[in-house]
C-alpha cells in the first residue's frame, strides 16, 4: 500500500460493515433494516366470513363448503343444486370473479 492510502484510513472516522473495510456509498433506503418479510405481507382486509357471504350473493340457494386462502385471493367452494362452484374473492378489496 501506498502512503496516500494510509492517510486515508487514518482521517476515516465513519463507521465501518464488518469484514468489508470502510462503508461503500448506497441510497439511504438500502442502509435501513427490512422488516421480515412475514411482516412485509399484506393482510387481508377481509374476514373469510365476508368472502362467504360475497361468494354467496353471487350464487344464491348455495351451501357453503370450504373457504381457503391462497396468496392475495379466497377461494370459497360452494355446492349449488347438483354443481360444485369455486368462487374466487380478493381478499384486500372483495372482488368477486369465478
Amino acid at each position: 500500500m501506498d502512503a496516500r492510502g494510509d492517510v486515508r484510513l487514518a482521517q476515516y472516522d465513519g463507521p465501518r460493515l464488518r469484514g468489508f473495510g470502510l462503508r461503500r456509498a448506497l441510497p439511504p433506503r438500502m442502509l435501513q433494516r427490512q422488516p421480515p418479510r412475514e411482516a412485509r405481507k399484506e393482510k387481508p382486509r377481509i374476514k373469510p366470513s365476508e368472502a362467504l357471504r360475497l361468494a354467496q350473493r353471487r350464487w344464491p340457494n348455495s351451501t357453503a363448503l370450504a373457504v381457503d386462502l391462497r396468496g392475495k385471493v379466497y377461494v370459497v367452494k360452494l355446492k349449488a343444486g347438483s354443481r360444485l362452484v369455486q368462487v374466487r374473492v380478493d381478499a384486500r378489496t372483495g372482488r368477486v370473479s369465478r
